[in-house]
């Protein structure tokens, strides 16, 4: 289950959301994600850019709730 507070943001701009993810799932290959895009003006154009092969990757953008780091894998745990 996603949490409502997770967004769908265009460029990571909280003034541009897209949508809220309906399924977030992470694996070895990365995160898989699946949100409805809003029938917005702005979710017309992301849609036609994703279309048009224009846009390929996602970047995600976190604030930490909690976060604690580990030395043996020098990585942060969130």
């Amino acid at each position: 289950m996603v949490k409502k507070r997770i967004m769908h943001l265009y460029q990571h701009d909280p003034l541009k959301v897209l949508g809220r993810p309906m399924t977030l799932i992470e694996d070895n290959k990365g995160l898989y994600f699946r949100t409805m895009i809003a029938d917005t003006q702005l979710g017309t154009d992301v849609l036609k850019l994703y279309r048009d092969g224009v846009l390929k990757e996602h970047s995600v953008g976190i604030n930490f709730i909690q976060r604690d780091y580990s030395k043996e894998e020098d990585a942060y745990i969130v």
